[in-house]
């Protein structure tokens, strides 16, 4: 944004988070053979995608009552995230899975502490605002901070059989508005 009073963030995985029902019963009434060949097909689809150096994906047991199964998918970007929902779509085991519902996010990492120090760099170098020179100074800073966060921004899912996620809301609303706060008290409460 480029705007003092807003902080930066860095953009990384597109998410999704797709939540299942299971069909137990259709699925304990297939013979045997059935299972195995449905169940390997699953498998070596999704292992290929965890192993993948532009996707991860995590399937997760759900506790409560919004789903058995979820799957946890990560992507370069929303083209990739769309193409392998369609493949994951496509496979045997989708035949015994309801959807029940899903996320759609970003990981992103905000820049509070950094959005300031860098525009502090800039008054310290006394660039005109927004002239070339200005930008292409931004543009440097922001890349050594995307440099220093790559670990961060593109780190692997954890492998476990449990996760809890929350989807992140910054209200708007007329009386509650996070961007009402002043960019100095938003920055405190991301402390």
């Amino acid at each position: 944004m480029r705007n003092p009073d807003v902080n930066e963030t860095l953009d990384s995985w597109s998410i999704l988070h797709r939540l299942y029902g299971f069909d137990r019963r259709r699925w304990a009434a297939l013979p045997a053979e059935r299972r195995t060949a449905v169940t390997r097909e699953a498998q070596a689809y999704l292992a290929g995608l965890a192993e993948d150096p532009d996707h991860d994906l995590a399937p997760v047991q759900v506790l409560g009552t919004k789903g058995d199964l979820m799957l946890v998918h990560y992507a370069r970007d929303f083209e990739e995230l769309a193409r392998t929902e369609m493949c994951v779509d496509a496979l045997a085991l989708n035949d015994y899975l309801t959807p029940r519902s899903s996320y759609v996010s970003v990981l992103e990492l905000g820049l509070y502490d950094a959005s300031a120090k860098i525009h502090a760099q800039l008054r310290e170098r006394e660039l005109k605002p927004y002239s070339p020179a200005w930008h292409q100074a931004f543009d440097e800073l922001m890349a050594q901070q995307a440099d220093g966060a790559a670990t961060r921004l593109w780190g692997r899912i954890p492998r476990r059989r449990f996760y809890c996620f929350y989807p992140m809301d910054k209200r708007r609303g007329e009386h509650v508005n996070w961007y009402a706060l002043s960019y100095e008290e938003r920055q405190a409460l991301m402390r």
